[in-house]
């Protein structure tokens, strides 16, 4: 295909060719990232039985370990999305997966809970930063018209990972105990970090906005597209443009303002009913009689049922609509959470229905979010508004296993700590009936500045 005249959109380019195998490499390898970070996130769920064992703690205790892990998240998030639209996306996701990766293997020769509180904050860190830079990276990479989907896709990889430290946890554990899990859960980031680096260049629309040197541009583009003839003497516009100053109040400008608060209130309170359930169903379920192994694989379902919502949700976004689909996936998860109050005695059958379909609503739910505030927000500032939706996320997510914790000093029953996790599914779900509101009234999403073109 030859190009006319000698200048040409970036952003037209990726839209309109079809996927190059250089593209998808690319996905893949930020699909990774995502598996990587659901398996270190969401690993200290299933280890804590054996940790509270092998320190001779009441499991109680370890909720300030699921809170630093999480504090760790959302600081990364928030802080090094903003330095990413500053300084690129690459360096950020390398870094990122290196730091989970490393302190994660440090967490097997802890010894004592303040040691383990250090090495899963510390950890928290690189795994905030990671998400928004492997989702905006991958949507940089990506036609407009699978922007939607892939992030979807990726967000699949966190109930992925969970299912996957789930499976190993349940079998290894027996065999190389809990410090053997963190070894593997930090080995396998650490071996990512170097492939990363290997095979990953920066974001191509990101070098256009920093003005990089046509040559480096025009290097990658012919990996993207490699059916079109490029000129020698190219040149590339783009009507993205790049954010002055601090990245994070571009936010609340340009008519984004309620917008981006509330997309920020449906992260808070599905993130309290994710990590609350995640964190604690486990124990929750061992403190109510039942054995380790049928709270196990209740975590283990429902990270199954979340793998398959953020595929499914992926695949019916742009059919239903976005916030309709988010909208039934709230309505649905309160229905479940109030079953699951009452079922959790029938035995394991009942739970492993009601914790997969749980899974899958609110998972799912979540893919939804993270592929609306993707579309959102413009490329100068992609990493900022993911990482701080991620970020207030990450609120709920340290409030839900502080409630478990408290709910479980205090002698509360299970059936009254699963029914409050209603309360935050309600309030999302009528934050994003708000923003339906919002679009059939015909408020548009803000438009990008003018074009900046790379001579």
């Amino acid at each position: 295909m030859q190009m006319q005249g000698h200048v040409q959109d970036i952003n037209e380019i990726i839209d309109n060719e079809r996927f190059s195998s250089f593209q998808i490499r690319t996905i893949i390898l930020c699909g990774c990232v995502a598996v990587l970070d659901g398996f270190d996130t969401q690993v200290m769920g299933f280890l804590v039985p054996a940790i509270s064992r092998s320190f001779g703690l009441h499991v109680e205790l370890f909720a300030s370990v699921f809170s630093a892990g999480l504090i760790g998240v959302m600081i990364g998030a928030m802080l090094l999305g903003p330095i990413a639209d500053k300084i690129g996306r690459r360096i950020i996701l390398i870094t990122a997966t290196l730091i989970f990766g490393l302190f994660t293997l440090a967490a097997a020769d802890a010894h004592s809970l303040e040691t383990l509180i250090g090495f899963r904050f510390l950890a928290g860190l690189g795994l905030g930063a990671a998400m928004p830079n492997a989702v905006a990276y991958a949507t940089e990479f990506s036609p407009l018209r699978y922007q939607a989907k892939i992030v979807s896709w990726l967000f699949a990889g966190i109930p992925v990972g969970a299912l996957l430290a789930g499976g190993l946890s349940y079998w290894l554990i027996p065999l190389i105990g809990w410090r053997g899990i963190f070894e593997i859960g930090g080995i396998l980031p650490i071996l990512l970090t170097i492939i990363l680096a290997a095979l990953v260049p920066e974001s191509v629309r990101f070098l256009l906005l920093k003005q990089a040197p046509v040559g480096q541009v025009l290097a990658i583009m012919r990996r993207i597209a490699p059916g079109v003839a490029f000129q020698t003497d190219q040149r590339f516009i783009s009507t993205h443009t790049l954010a002055k100053g601090v990245p994070v109040k571009y936010l609340f400008t340009q008519g984004r303002a309620t917008g981006t608060l509330l997309l920020w209130v449906p992260y808070l309170m599905n993130l309290i009913v994710i990590y609350l359930v995640m964190s604690w169903l486990p124990a929750l379920l061992h403190e109510g009689g039942l054995s380790l192994s049928v709270g196990i694989s209740a975590a283990t379902a429902f990270s199954l049922g979340g793998a398959a919502g953020c595929l499914v949700t992926g695949q019916i976004l742009r059919a239903f609509g976005s916030h309709r689909v988010v909208f039934v996936e709230f309505l649905a998860a309160i229905a479940l959470v109030t079953l699951l109050a009452f079922f959790y005695s029938r035995g394991l059958l009942p739970i492993i229905i009601i914790t997969t379909v749980l899974g899958f609503v609110v998972q799912g739910a979540q893919a939804g979010l993270n592929a609306l505030v993707a579309e959102f927000y413009p490329t100068s500032i992609r990493s900022t508004g993911v990482g701080w939706a991620l970020g207030i996320g990450r609120v709920g997510a340290i409030i839900g296993p502080i409630i478990g914790g408290i709910m479980l000093s205090f002698d509360m029953p299970i059936s009254r700590t699963f029914l409050m996790c209603s309360v935050p599914a309600v309030i999302a779900a009528i934050a994003i009936f708000t923003m339906m509101k919002r679009v059939r009234s015909g408020i548009a999403k803000p438009q990008d500045d003018a074009p900046i073109i790379m001579n």
